[in-house]
């Protein structure tokens, strides 16, 4: 569990980048139905806008939901600790899919017009079951072997 400043700060960091690039490359591949290398090129710009976007939606509502949502179904003091870091992170998807979802729908998505709901919710049911994944067997184990590497 982090425990420090910096761990936090590293965490936010690291887990916005893997998520943020991650579900990114997901999208091309699935806009372009085609895999290069290509597909896991983004723009920087791109990247970091995104990155700032994930780090101040998380802090200011996901975490406090996805921890309400987790406390419902394990005691985050004295639950199991991978059954905290699983519940964390489904929890913690629950919550921000559906909000960067939100984002991805006015920013790529030609924004808000009639078609705005069918395509929020078309874009939430898509990546989904990607960022669920993608945060338990991938970029979850990584940032937190990374954290503990480097707070030692």
């Amino acid at each position: 569990m982090l425990k420090t400043r910096k761990q936090k700060i590293i965490f936010s960091l690291f887990m916005s980048f893997l998520m943020v690039f991650g579900m990114e490359s997901y999208n091309h591949i699935i806009a372009t139905n085609s895999i290069s290398l290509s597909s896991f090129i983004i723009p920087l710009f791109e990247l970091c806008w995104l990155m700032a976007t994930v780090i101040i939606l998380q802090a200011l509502i996901g975490s406090k939901l996805a921890e309400i949502i987790a406390s419902k179904f394990v005691n985050i003091e004295t639950g199991r600790p991978l059954a905290i870091i699983l519940v964390r992170q489904i929890s913690t998807v629950l919550v921000m899919c559906p909000i960067m979802s939100l984002v991805a729908t006015f920013a790529f998505k030609n924004g808000f017009n009639s078609s705005f709901l069918s395509i929020w919710i078309k874009t939430i049911v898509i990546n989904f079951p990607m960022a669920l994944l993608w945060q338990i067997l991938v970029a979850g184990p990584i940032v937190r072997f990374t954290v503990s590497k480097i707070s030692q």
